[in-house]
């Protein structure tokens, strides 16, 4: 009898107090990342140039790229082009690129090259 006095008052007890719970809604993001771009060079052996691929490991990114020192983006670049680009080095050269996709942009990467 005691016990199912106890019982019954904790029962009222738990009952009667306005406990919530609150549990927060997970978000979920569909953030892609974005690989930075890497260069490539390579000599033209029968022109003495020499031409730079820059790419991306991330499917159908757009690449662009700049050589007059500014940050490329969607609205200030020199070329562009998907997953990978190619360009030839006639004078002392440095090249911004970034990768773009889906509204996301890698990190921008920078290289120098001479033409000596």
């Amino acid at each position: 009898m005691r016990n199912s006095i106890l019982f019954i008052f904790i029962t009222l007890l738990l009952f009667s107090c306005d406990v919530y719970i609150s549990i927060p809604e997970k978000k979920i993001i569909n953030k892609i990342e974005v690989t930075p771009p890497v260069f490539f060079s390579y000599v033209n052996s029968t022109i003495g140039t020499k031409t730079v691929e820059i790419s991306t490991k991330t499917d159908s990114a757009l690449i662009f790229y700049t050589i007059d020192g500014t940050e490329p983006n969607i609205h200030n670049y020199y070329s562009a082009g998907i997953s990978k680009v190619t360009y030839v080095i006639l004078s002392d050269t440095t090249i911004n690129a970034i990768a773009y996709k889906n509204g996301y942009y890698s990190s921008v990467i920078s290289s120098k090259y001479s033409t000596k």
